[in-house]
């Protein structure tokens, strides 16, 4: 059972004629002139007093003090963080913030090695670097806010891999995630297991990600225009597969996972049942979506005929030498050279998702197909991204309303109602 008490670790209870004798309190004041026999092997070394507490799992734990009077002011914060079930073991508010990180890392047993792999790279680059030595107590939401503004400003202690990144500081978006997720993580999860009081990032306010539409949105001829430019640069299967990434909203890597066993040209439909991922050491391997990801997506007619033109036994987009195509490659060798071609600078995979999104929305999809066609977890992520592009279809609405109203109001049954929608 939890409990607590103070030792006097320089005075002790004596044997006088026999019986075990207490020092007087006048003795205990006047330590100086205390009687030998009331004396500890270490009188007069250290701190006198002493708290010592069993922990709620059964350990033993002490801290020094210097008086009595600190002695009862650590005694009394203790008896009452154990009864109201608020004790944290001091141990663990000094352990290191790497020591907490490894230990979280350690007890992640459900998520994807490709997931794990990024938290770890993250810790390794930008996290470890400014907070790996330091005690988790000493980490403060003063101190999280200095590290976003030199994260942001550039001028962070990073890894020597992730300098080059830093140049000129990151963005809002990767700021994000590197706090509130690769650096947030252990720290939620040391305040569930009980080792932290509190989490010092929840008072932290972090840059707010810039929204979609200050991004690059393409249109159906911008799409055109790229795609044969990446024809030009690569070859038919560059292009081709430019069409389908923003024609279908996948993904890149599921995408250049796709075999024509997932894919049926005559119902018009791709099975996306595979990405290229990595493992929890960073090695590119094949893998299965998230199961929300595993979905159907439909190919627009357009789409079958430029399909089947390339259409051959293995990966449907393959390499110049038939291989798969790996998508770092692609982008700095196809895709990128393409995009300034044709002056779409900052041109990157991940655009053609929202290409595909804006296109099919501005085509009258509703945001459940958009987020089956995404692989979206929930509707609620489909609108916080693209909401907005939903907004433009209020006029469209409220003139729906208007002629719903006026065909209502000349309903046979209401034989008077054209005057009254006149006047209405």
């Amino acid at each position: 059972m939890a409990r607590a008490w103070i030792t006097d670790r320089w005075v002790k209870d004596a044997i006088i004629d026999g019986q075990r004798t207490q020092p007087t309190s006048a003795q205990k004041r006047n330590i100086k002139n205390i009687p030998d026999q009331f004396r500890t092997t270490r009188f007069g070394q250290g701190s006198r007093w002493l708290v010592e507490w069993i922990t709620p799992d059964g350990k033993r734990r002490t801290k020094s003090a210097t008086s009595r009077a600190d002695a009862e002011q650590t005694l009394a914060g203790l008896e009452d963080d154990l009864r109201a079930g608020r004790y944290i073991d001091p141990a663990h508010a000094e352990m290191t913030y790497q020591a907490l990180a490894e230990l979280w890392i350690a007890s992640k047993q459900r998520v994807k090695d490709s997931t794990l792999w990024r938290y770890q790279r993250d810790l390794d680059r930008w996290v470890y670097p400014q907070w790996g030595t330091n005690p988790v107590s000493a980490i403060t939401p003063v101190k999280i806010n200095a590290w976003v503004s030199q994260l942001q400003a550039g001028t962070a202690i990073v890894s020597s891999e992730a300098k080059r990144r830093t140049k000129g500081g990151l963005a809002p978006k990767t700021i994000n995630g590197i706090v509130a997720l690769a650096f947030g993580s252990p720290l939620r999860w040391g305040v569930k297991q009980r080792w932290l009081t509190s989490n010092p990032l929840e008072t932290v306010e972090l840059p707010e990600p810039e929204q979609l539409d200050d991004m690059m949105c393409l249109t159906h001829l911008e799409v055109q225009l790229l795609a044969n430019a990446c024809g030009t640069i690569g070859t038919d299967h560059d292009r081709v597969l430019a069409l389908t990434l923003a024609y279908t909203g996948m993904r890149i890597n599921e995408a250049l996972a796709l075999d024509w066993r997932h894919v049926d040209l005559k119902a018009r439909r791709i099975q996306v049942r595979q990405t290229w991922t990595v493992d929890k050491d960073g090695h590119r391997k094949l893998g299965s979506p998230k199961t929300w990801e595993r979905r159907s997506v439909a190919i627009p007619a357009f789409l079958v005929a430029e399909l089947e033109r390339i259409q051959s036994p293995g990966w449907v987009f393959k390499a110049k030498r038939g291989g798969e195509i790996i998508a770092s490659n692609w982008r700095n060798r196809t895709l990128t050279p393409a995009a300034s071609a044709i002056g779409l600078e900052g041109m990157h995979p991940h655009l053609f998702r929202h290409a595909a999104a804006s296109l099919a929305i501005a085509a009258g999809a509703d945001v459940k197909v958009i987020q089956t066609m995404l692989g979206h977890k929930s509707a609620a992520i489909t609108l916080d991204v693209y909401g907005h592009l939903w907004g433009d279809r209020l006029d469209e609405v409220a003139d729906a309303l208007t002629d719903a109203r006026r065909r209502a109001l000349v309903s046979p049954l209401l034989p008077d109602c054209d005057q009254t929608a006149e006047t209405a």
